[in-house]
């Protein structure tokens, strides 16, 4: 009875990781779809800020103002379709590239904006991948899995008829139809009617702006040159402990159990024969929720024939690819604090030599 209870939690759990892989990947596919819609619908321009409108009055929002001419040489003047609680990065003047719908001019999205949202559906695409992996790894397909993958399914169709029917039936009534419109129309017009930013709070902000980055700028090089330093000799490590380790197979014999702070890590333990024929028991220092290998599973393992006490199961790429993006997070902080300064220095104005006249 315990082993069927604990194969149906077992069973849910990898189905549960993988409905929820699926839906994070989802989400980040809709959003490069959305972006990749906007770069194929939409036209290129290059603009000019030229305001930018205030919302709130503590921690404000600040939605800048573009202007743009077209390919028939008329001008458009609109608040771009989003905002930011930093006003330096876009104070008039500022020249953008931009991306507009001709038949919807009132609503440019800047070029930076499709770059940040590519990102975000990249990476949130990313993050799906391990939860998926993680989910058919450990699943096996048998009765238990089809009860449980039924109720879910069952589940997961009511929750969304619960929230469709309402959509079909205001579709039926020809609501649903005019509603989106009116409520972009409605946002497009309340940011239109925003108060101006002054030149004194550009001023402002400009100067608390630059207060903050002078002060973050050292903090950022040292952490980045801390963290390409950890992670270029991390990166040296491990490619010269795989280059002189030997490979062989072993077979997980269980999965042990860590507990912190009510969550639970599985840490498999595997057999295998290094080439002497003594039989070595290694217990993986990597745990993971679910379990990353199950019981039986044949695991590559590595490890030094003149030091048996250095032992790794090898995952391919992600011996060394958690290393390569340490370092390369460190060098990107480190390049960003370097291009202030050399930014700042561009932008001060040499002295001028004072000439003497009789």
């Amino acid at each position: 009875m315990f082993t069927l209870i604990f194969g149906l939690f077992s069973t849910y759990m990898q189905l549960m990781y993988l409905v929820a892989g699926a839906t994070c990947s989802g989400i980040g596919l809709l959003i490069l779809a959305y972006a990749v819609y906007v770069r194929l619908r939409e036209r290129s321009y290059r603009g000019e800020i030229v305001a930018d409108r205030k919302e709130g009055s503590g921690q404000a929002m600040y939605w800048p103002v573009v202007a743009y001419s077209d390919e028939h040489g008329q001008r458009h003047e609109a608040v771009a379709n989003s905002r930011s609680s930093l006003l330096s990065g876009q104070v008039p003047g500022t020249r953008v590239t931009l991306f507009a719908d001709p038949a919807k001019p009132d609503s440019p999205m800047l070029a930076r904006d499709w770059w940040l949202l590519s990102a975000a559906g990249a990476i949130v695409l990313a993050v799906g991948y391990p939860f998926i992996h993680l989910g058919l790894k450990g699943l096996h397909f048998n009765w238990t899995t089809a009860l449980v993958a039924a109720g879910i399914s069952v589940y997961l169709a009511a929750r969304i008829f619960r929230f469709v029917h309402p959509l079909l039936d205001a579709r039926k009534s020809w609501k649903l139809n005019a509603a989106p419109y009116v409520s972009l129309r409605d946002k497009q017009e309340q940011r239109q009617n925003l108060p101006i930013v002054t030149d004194n709070e550009i001023a402002a902000a400009k100067l608390a702006h630059a207060k903050w980055i002078s002060s973050a700028r050292p903090v950022a090089m040292v952490l980045g040159l801390a963290l390409f330093a950890g992670g270029g000799f991390w990166f040296a490590h491990q490619i010269s402990f795989l280059h002189a380790a030997v490979t062989t197979l072993g077979e997980v014999v269980r999965n042990d159990t860590t507990q912190d702070n009510g969550s639970y890590s599985y840490h498999a333990v595997v057999l295998f024969t290094d080439r002497d024929g003594r039989r070595i028991l290694y217990r993986d220092p990597v745990g993971t929720s679910p379990p990353w290998y199950g019981e039986g599973d044949r695991v590559k393992v590595l490890y030094l024939a003149r030091e048996p006490s250095r032992i790794m199961l090898d995952r391919g790429v992600w011996n060394w690819l958690v290393s390569v993006l340490v370092a390369s997070a460190g060098a990107l902080l480190f390049a960003a604090g370097l291009y202030g300064y050399a930014a700042r220095r561009g932008t001060e104005a040499p002295p001028v030599a004072a000439t003497a006249t009789e």
